[in-house]
């Protein structure tokens, strides 16, 4: 979801594990030479999400923290391709933190203009824990305690 963290934590836990980040929608602003809204805008939501789908099964990292936008998990493919080659973490953050982030700072967010914040993170939801190998709870953690715990919890990536 747009504001649970994904592009935070994952900043925090490349730096603290020396590896690199890879935000996967920066990777395709860049290739687009425009932002995800404006691409989406001129091309459509299918057209974003199969080039998303593109980049994440492109993807090969060694020793990189993957960020990929929110809406990846709408495809099956791209989900079992993270599955293999990452340990897939769920950043299980409470609506009313995501909803005062994203008011800061206005996010485009695949089915955002037909739904609401609340009824997209209701249908996301079960397919974030669907496909997560570990979930950790954000609520009332700071950037460095939320990095620890997953630093703990995930033998792999140590």
């Amino acid at each position: 979801m747009p504001g649970s963290g994904k592009s935070t934590i994952g900043k925090a836990l490349a730096e603290k594990l020396s590896y690199s980040l890879i935000d996967v929608d920066s990777l395709l602003e860049i290739e687009f030479q425009l932002t995800i809204p404006a691409f989406i805008a001129l091309h459509g939501e299918a057209a974003f999400l199969q080039k998303q789908k593109e980049a994440i099964l492109g993807l090969t990292p060694k020793d990189s923290i993957i960020s990929p936008g929110g809406s990846v998990i709408y495809s099956t493919a791209s989900m079992e391709h993270l599955r293999r080659i990452s340990t897939v973490i769920f950043l299980d953050t409470p609506l009313e933190t995501i909803l005062a982030r994203i008011a800061s700072e206005p996010r485009s967010m695949i089915g955002g203009a037909a739904e609401d914040t609340r009824s997209l993170l209701l249908k996301r939801q079960p397919l974030y824990v669907k496909y997560a190998d570990k979930i950790f709870r954000t609520e009332g953690k700071n950037i460095t305690k939320i990095v620890d715990e997953i630093v703990n919890g995930c033998e792999v990536i140590q």
